[in-house]
């Protein structure tokens, strides 16, 4: 399941999560229509971030949180920075919702740990999504008004197949800090990651 959100900024405990898109996908293809799209304008001023993502106090909202989660509850998140799971479980806490142990893997993090991406990465001084899609699949993006989820989720989606249908197992992580809990998961969704679609 990939998952991409648009925030007011970078801290999940200080500011609003304004869209979500959590798409699932297998290495056969995506099917959009049952992409899961979630957009809430900023309850204060949105401040420059509005330059990014283009939602604002006036901008109509779409779908639920709750739809979110329901879409990804026991599913694997693929993500590009583990801040997108931050955010969720953030806005899951703010909104007293349920959501159990998250795990995911972090397509960036997945992509620095290759000496030749991590290498290109200090170059350039960044390694952002449309980075990774020019120096890994040779897809150079036009320039985008603002940022959209869905078209980020599917971008990441298939910088994952590429990754390992090249590199092999996926490195999972899990969003709670307990040991035991993180070994678990990864031997059970690991075993099961290439039986179920993401």
């Amino acid at each position: 399941m990939a998952l991409d959100i648009e925030a007011t900024c970078l801290n999940a405990r200080k500011c609003q999560l304004v869209s979500a898109v959590a798409l699932p996908f297998s290495d056969k293809g995506i099917d959009l229509s049952r992409a899961v799209y979630f957009v809430e304008p900023p309850r204060g001023n949105a401040g420059t971030s509005a330059l990014i993502h283009g939602i604002v106090r006036s901008t109509i909202g779409i779908g639920s949180f709750y739809d979110i989660i329901e879409a990804i509850k026991k599913r694997i998140l693929i993500v590009y920075g583990r801040h997108d799971v931050e955010f969720i479980v953030e806005e899951a806490k703010r909104r007293d919702i349920s959501i159990g142990e998250m795990c995911y893997v972090d397509v960036l993090s997945w992509i620095l740990s290759i000496p030749c991406w991590q290498e290109e990465a200090r170059k350039r001084g960044r390694f952002t999504l449309e980075d990774a899609l020019e120096v890994i699949l040779g897809i150079v993006l036009p320039r985008r008004r603002f940022h959209d989820p869905l078209s980020d989720a599917v971008h990441v989606a298939l910088l994952f197949v590429h990754l390992t249908n090249r590199l092999g197992k996926p490195p999972v992580k899990c969003a709670k800090s307990n040991r035991s809990s993180i070994i678990h998961a990864f031997r059970h969704f690991t075993k099961k990651i290439i039986m179920k679609p993401f």
